[in-house]
């Protein structure tokens, strides 16, 4: 395969890659499946996920993972017991699956016990652990599916750190 790698997402001790053929990596520890081989086993070196080779972008936390294909769909995989899958359960999956029928993903973070992602239309969505606040929706309540956060629909690009999420608008102001 292609050794020009396009993405790549590193958290506390293990690695997801993305090659400009659309293949997925990953290596380093696996505790909780979140390299996303089916399996727990450690990883010494890039190893690829899957015979897929439409993977567009991914993002991973110390203990899950999320993956963007190349027709909008969003796949999650590794510890769940917030919800931080999306996938409307707490069950851990130590492959990528599909959450959802929407197509018009465009970018997803992975955070502590949680996920964020932005949509085409420019909306911001969360779900899974909320104990600080950080999905944004005002109240300390989990989710285990996306839920829109807000109605804006003009967010440009948003990061995500282990009790808090940061965004900027298309209009360049800086929301936390």
């Amino acid at each position: 395969s292609d050794n020009t790698w396009v993405k790549i997402s590193a958290a506390f001790n293990h690695t997801l890659g993305v090659k400009k053929d659309n293949t997925l990596w990953s290596w380093g520890s696996n505790w909780y499946g979140q390299l996303g081989h089916g399996d727990t086993e450690v990883r010494k070196s890039p190893t690829r996920v899957g015979i897929q080779s439409n993977w567009a972008t991914v993002s991973t936390s110390k203990s899950h993972s999320l993956g963007l294909r190349t027709n909008g769909s969003l796949w999650p995989w590794g510890l769940n017991d917030k919800g931080q899958l999306g996938n409307g359960t707490t069950t851990q999956t130590l492959v990528p699956g599909i959450i959802g029928y929407d197509y018009d993903w465009k970018e997803v973070f992975a955070a502590n016990n949680y996920s964020l992602a932005l949509k085409t239309n420019g909306t911001l969505w969360g779900w899974g652990d909320n104990s600080f606040y950080q999905l944004g929706s005002g109240v300390k309540t989990s989710r285990t599916e996306p839920a829109q956060i807000g109605s804006a629909m003009d967010w440009k690009d948003i990061d995500a750190a282990p009790f808090y999420a940061v965004g900027i608008k298309t209009d360049g102001s800086i929301w936390v």
